[in-house]
């Protein structure tokens, strides 16, 4: 098994790929090694695809991988995996064994915040590890502030390097510039492409909030 670091390690091409984690970063890889030749297969535990984005957009991602050959089990999870003389075992909670040369495990990253000696300077940290900050970047702790990923998601570079200037100037200047999370621009390199911005569809009626829902087709883009 390797991660999302080690993938980019491999000294060859895998011929069968298994994925475990059918979110952004399974599933751009899932698209990257297809298209190399691999034949790929991605496990997710949800019902979809980009857990996070509208089922309408995991659905339609779903079908762009089938016609690519990318084989996607959704609502199992692994339950574990064996060393084969082939490769890899990995038995799913449906009770299936999958083969594959390499398992690539995407399930997210954690935090390290902990036991570096925040919570001592009296800087708060979550429960899953990241720095507790509010909308202005300030900790519990006057003239500390967190940005990019050590404050939490969306873990994203661009994001990062905004917060950064944000709660720079904020500690500079003594502003109290905030932070507007539901706005956060996402785009996942799968092919196709992903993009999204603000609140989804699904999340929009679980709120309450009333939408207008347009569809256009990209069929005649020559960049789709």
């Amino acid at each position: 098994m390797v991660s999302s670091d080690g993938i980019l390690l491999l000294p060859d091409l895998p011929k069968r790929l298994l994925i475990v984690g059918g979110g952004v970063i399974g599933c751009e890889f899932a698209a990257i090694f297809a298209e190399m030749g691999s034949q790929v297969t991605v496990v997710e535990l949800l019902d979809q695809l980009l857990p996070g984005e509208d089922k309408r957009t995991g659905r339609t991602l779903q079908q762009a991988f089938k016609k690519r050959g990318i084989e996607s089990r959704l609502k199992v999870s692994a339950e574990g995996v064996v060393s084969t003389v082939d490769g890899v075992s990995l038995t799913l909670s449906s009770g299936d064994e999958l083969q594959a040369d390499v398992v690539l495990v995407s399930v997210g990253r954690r935090p390290v915040a902990r036991d570096m000696g925040f919570e001592e300077a009296g800087v708060q940290v979550d429960r899953r590890g990241f720095i507790v900050a509010d909308e202005s970047l300030r900790t519990a702790v006057d003239g500390v502030f967190a940005a990019g990923d050590a404050a939490g998601p969306p873990l994203l570079a661009h994001w990062a390097y905004y917060e950064g200037a944000l709660a720079a100037e904020n500690a500079v200047t003594g502003s109290s510039l905030t932070v507007d999370r539901r706005v956060v621009p996402n785009c996942v390199f799968t092919h196709p492409e992903v993009a999204s911005c603000g609140l989804t569809e699904d999340r929009a009626v679980a709120e309450g909030v009333e939408v207008e829902i347009a569809h256009v087709r990209f069929n005649g883009n020559s960049r789709r």
